[in-house]
């Protein structure tokens, strides 16, 4: 049986933009000195792909990633802190190598991208889900084997298949460093069997088992952000007249069924319930009503850090303040830094309004323009909001993955009906 090299190198590099997202092994890989090496080495194996295939990069692309690059210069130089400090040029380039990998992967195979992305999310979180409840039952301390030693990333065990945390056993965090960024994989699947299901190369009922997987992965993450990112999901796609109205009983039932689990458990067992410890307790903590906000909390920590970020912004709105004097600002208040993500805040801070805008603005035009319907694209954009105040990446892969996803539309939607059978309609992406 001949190998199909190109098949293979789809999946290669689906899983590569997986992990890119925050596994343990890719932050394992890159650590250190070395780090650039790593970049460098995997633009050079994507460009690699890109010339054997003889696969196009629009000059869009090489501008975008010029204008990028000059900006951060120029940041750098206005604010005095060089390239190696805060979101410095090593920044930009995992940018640009998740923007080519997003790429890379629908023009390998426009029509099967999408389902090979959603396979490899599902096979991992299969494997979640079992090591989770293992991990529940015997705790960290059983995970010391081959496949789960102890590595340098937040006192975490393992990073091939599944990450055990040293002390918080109660959450499930996949293969990566924390489960806020597992919930962006998990989200963006969610996201793609409901606004994309007719063009995932999978069954309906595989489908559904999929989705019931995918919820069930989510919830054992206990990611307020990513709970946060379910509903705006839910919400968009109930009030999207385009979507299959079949699809949404089914999930009425699914979200009525978890609703009815988790108001009984909370009769049940009160202040120990999953609602209240993992949703309720987290917002109490924030203060917000209060007018303060609590340093052991992490919504609040955020909170407190976009605060500052909106008022030092003002002093260089353009090219940013840089790295130190945000820094200082927050440590001026609370003693000591915070590192809570809140990559959107932080950048238009640090590194200004034109490089934020020349960062963020053309991949979301591109996103708009490739959009199923309008609904999934202001689904997209509360998701991207949501996430990046929370998270340390400007870009997901996941994110970019869906971006550049191109379909053809008929009739105003992305979804074709022929006699009542739902038909693959697919068109070359007008992206980089």
């Amino acid at each position: 049986m001949r190998l199909n090299l190109r098949r293979i190198l789809l999946y290669l590099m689906t899983y590569l933009l997986i992990i890119m997202h925050g596994a343990v092994l890719w932050y394992f890989i890159i650590e250190g000195s070395t780090n650039y090496i790593v970049i460098f080495l995997t633009l050079f194996f994507i460009m690699m792909i890109f010339l054997h295939y003889k696969i196009p990069i629009k000059k869009t692309f090489f501008i975008y990633s010029i204008c990028l690059v000059i900006c951060y210069f120029i940041s750098s130089f206005v604010n005095h802190i060089g390239l190696s400090r805060g979101l410095n040029i090593q920044t930009a380039l995992l940018i640009l190598t998740n923007i080519l990998v997003g790429v890379l992967i629908v023009k390998l195979d426009k029509k099967y991208c999408l389902t090979v992305f959603v396979n490899i999310s599902f096979f991992f979180c299969l494997i979640s889900i079992f090591l989770y409840l293992l991990q529940s039952i015997i705790g960290a301390e059983g995970f010391s084997s081959l496949l789960f030693p102890e590595v340098g990333v937040r006192k975490l065990y393992g990073y091939l298949v599944y990450t055990v945390p040293h002390d918080d056993m109660r959450r499930n965090y996949g293969i990566f460093y924390e489960p806020g960024v597992y919930q962006i994989i998990i989200n963006a699947c969610i996201y793609l069997t409901l606004f994309y299901r007719s063009y995932l190369q999978l069954k309906d009922k595989n489908i559904k088992i999929y989705l019931a997987v995918f919820l069930l992965t989510l919830l054992t993450s206990r990611s307020t952000t990513g709970y946060i990112s379910l509903a705006i999901i839910v919400f968009f796609y109930f009030i999207d007249k385009e979507m299959l109205n079949d699809t949404k009983k089914e999930l009425l039932v699914a979200v009525v069924s978890v609703f009815l689990i988790l108001g009984i458990d909370y009769i049940l067992n009160g202040d120990t319930s999953f609602l209240v410890t993992a949703v309720i307790k987290k917002f109490k903590e924030m203060r917000i009503l209060n007018g303060s906000y609590s340093k052991g909390s992490s919504g609040g920590a955020r909170l407190f850090v976009i605060e500052q970020a909106i008022l030092s912004m003002c002093e260089n709105p353009l090219f940013g303040i840089g790295a130190n004097r945000l820094e200082s600002s927050i440590i001026e208040v609370w003693k000591f830094n915070l590192g809570t993500g809140n990559v959107l805040f932080t950048m238009i801070t640090t590194k200004g309004l034109v490089t934020t805008t020349v960062c963020v603005i053309p991949i979301m035009s591109i996103a708009y323009k490739n959009r199923v319907s309008n609904g999934s694209f202001f689904c997209f954009l509360l998701m991207y909001l949501n996430t990046t105040v929370a998270q340390s990446q400007i870009w997901y892969g996941a994110f970019l993955l869906i971006a550049f996803y191109k379909i053809k539309k008929q009739s105003g939607s992305g979804m074709v009906k022929n006699e009542n059978i739902m038909v693959y309609q697919y068109s070359n992406p007008t992206n980089f």
